[in-house]
């Protein structure tokens, strides 16, 4: 499904009998269809509770329009590889070498995009299971300005900050694992001929 299925877009809209060029989306959250403003920012609106059904239609349409995007740059990456198989025959070898590493990374980056668009899929889910903009383990707001800035996150900024720095100890101490296996295996070989 792509953004479009899931917002409408009106345009010159009668407000007041003054008509204007406003944009205005209507974006369907749960069985209920939120209008918002393509303007709207949730930061500058503090009358809304948090994660009232304005502030969630605006990150589904955040949402929607990322993974469209991503889906786009995803399948014109395809497009790309197959058009290169079909035309390209490398005469020599490092022309073949710099386009295998080119094909490397593009699969790589095709990876990436593929793990975002799930956590952008979960990100959906949790906007209409009311679970959205709330840490998955501690249940506290993650809050507006985090999430205008990743609207993927799933936790509060304290509790990301203590999982990096888990992940930073535990790498630190697989490297010196590998680094200490390392050095006794030279050592252990040393003696040998």
């Amino acid at each position: 499904m792509t953004a479009k299925d899931f917002t409408k877009v009106r345009e010159d809209v009668q407000i007041e009998g003054l008509r204007t060029n406003r944009k205005i989306d209507f974006v369907h959250i749960g069985t209920e269809e939120v209008e918002i403003e393509s303007s709207y920012l949730p930061i500058k609106d503090s009358a809304d509770d948090y994660m009232s059904k304005k502030q969630l239609a605006f990150f589904k349409k955040v949402l929607l329009n990322q993974k469209q995007d991503l889906l786009d740059k995803t399948l014109q990456t395809i497009t790309d590889l197959n058009e290169d198989a079909g035309n390209k025959r490398m005469s020599e070898e490092g022309d073949f070498a710099a386009e295998e590493e080119r094909i490397l990374t593009e699969l790589r980056t095709r990876d990436r995009y593929r793990k975002l668009i799930h956590k952008i899929e979960d990100a959906l889910i949790r906007i209409e299971t009311g679970e959205y903009g709330y840490c998955e383990e501690s249940g506290e707001e993650i809050g507006i300005p985090r999430l205008m800035i990743r609207p993927i996150a799933t936790l509060e900024i304290h509790r990301q900050e203590e999982h990096e720095k888990d992940e930073d100890i535990k790498e630190d101490s697989e490297y010196n694992h590998k680094l200490l296996n390392s050095d006794e295996n030279a050592s252990s070989s040393d003696g040998q001929i």
